[in-house]
């Protein structure tokens, strides 16, 4: 990861709410601290046009396909966010890449602490490491107010908060966001109940 922090973001391990396992890193950087953006972009046409490539192939659930076509985009521009948090959450995936998942991640949220993807992902691997899940509480929240209309991410979380803090009033309510959000959404329907 690289050692200095991009122009117009905040320092590595900036914020109040530090964490020693990612003081190298932007992670915990407040939302306020400069304004919030949708998306990021590469400043290369053909790493964006790869990276729209490889979210294609995410969603028609083809992620073997996705992998080379994220690499592709980071040789072209090795510090473009959204590719490495996508990849970075596709190598999460594998249980053997996790180390790998996490320093794509790691790079992402110093290049842009809000990516939520990047967020999001590092919370749901936090959350399964004892004596993490403050952290990865913190995260899911903060991604949370950047995207609120995120029902994947508020259905993480639900899930997050009903298993690791047993407070199934509040899972209850994420849940029922996230089912008002996308109420044909498979998963929801078929897990509902649950909550």
């Amino acid at each position: 990861i690289a050692s200095e922090t991009p122009r117009g973001y905040p320092a590595p391990g900036g914020g109040p709410n530090q964490h020693p396992r990612w003081k190298d890193t932007a992670l915990t950087a407040r939302t306020s601290e400069r304004p919030l953006r949708p998306f990021t972009h590469a400043s290369s046409e053909a790493a964006r046009e790869l990276l729209v490539q490889a979210k294609e192939r995410v969603w028609l659930n083809d992620r073997p396909a996705a992998v080379p076509l994220l690499e592709k985009a980071l040789t072209i521009e090795p510090n473009f966010p959204d590719a490495l948090a996508l990849l970075g959450k596709l190598r999460t995936e594998d249980r053997q890449e996790h180390v790998v998942a996490e320093e794509l991640l790691k790079k992402a949220l110093l290049l842009d602490p809000e990516n939520v993807t990047a967020l999001g992902c590092m919370a749901g691997m936090l959350e399964n490491h004892e004596g993490e899940h403050d952290l990865a509480e913190e995260l899911y929240e903060k991604a949370i107010s950047i995207s609120p209309q995120d029902a994947t991410l508020l259905t993480n979380y639900a899930v997050f908060i009903r298993k690791m803090r047993s407070d199934q009033p509040k899972a209850r309510q994420l849940m029922l966001r996230a089912f008002q959000l996308q109420p044909k959404h498979p998963w929801l329907k078929e897990n509902a109940h649950k909550f």
